[in-house]
């Protein structure tokens, strides 16, 4: 029903998701608790194909979210796989297939409706993305060790010829860093601009990497003496 990088005007049932952020291509598992999120995926199975919203809380902390409380961009998914926990809570597996614009709330019981636009990849100058992608790889390939959770999943996906845009997004799904700054790679489209923002990750991860050897090396001098 629906494919990632073409257009739709639609409205479906969205999933508040708090303390993380899930990009396209990412391994999404949520365990849903709070009745709205759980009526948002009875509506889906029985009427949407098993179509969702995932929305990102900006505060985690906040158990009854309005439409404010979301980012601006959404992840419009697919059910995979659903098991009820023995709490009465579903931990569920979804296939992310494209950003959304998240445009109006239609309703919010029993379940948040959300009107959205999906997002198209854009590729604005290919050849400043072919630099941007000859760079990042080169980065990668160097820093991996400490740069990923999961390092051999991002080497491995870029040894099979994926494409830009998808590096991008597994690369920025693994970078070991924050949430609210991984929220940067869902709000933008542009695969250049999501290209550079991994470089400026990378470079920031070197010089803490750096600061961190240099602190080892003083305190490691100071016992030895």
């Amino acid at each position: 029903m629906y494919e990632a990088n073409r257009l739709y005007n639609d409205r479906l049932p969205a999933v508040p998701v708090r303390g993380v952020i899930f990009l396209p291509g990412a391994d999404v598992r949520v365990e849903v608790g709070r009745d709205f999120s759980k009526n948002a995926i009875y509506e889906a199975e029985n009427n949407r194909d098993g179509h969702v919203l995932l929305v990102f809380q900006n505060n985690p902390e906040i158990l009854e979210p309005e439409f404010q409380d979301f980012l601006a961009v959404g992840l419009l998914a697919r059910i995979s796989v659903k098991i009820k926990l023995p709490n009465g809570n579903f931990k569920i597996k979804f296939e992310p297939i494209t950003r959304v614009e998240l445009n109006d709330l239609i309703a919010k019981e029993p379940f948040f409706l959300v009107e959205f636009t999906s997002m198209v990849s854009k590729s604005e100058n290919i050849d400043e993305e072919q630099v941007l992608l000859k760079m990042v790889t080169k980065e990668t390939v160097e820093n991996a060790g400490f740069l990923f959770r999961d390092s051999k999943k991002v080497l491995d996906a870029m040894q099979s010829g994926i494409t830009s845009d998808r590096l991008c997004d597994l690369i920025a799904s693994e970078l070991r860093i924050s949430e609210n700054e991984r929220s940067k790679y869902l709000l933008t489209n542009s695969i250049n601009k999501r290209l550079q923002y991994i470089l400026e990750d990378i470079e920031k991860e070197k010089t803490l990497q750096s600061i961190e050897s240099k602190i080892n090396e003083s305190v490691r001098k100071s016992a030895d003496q």
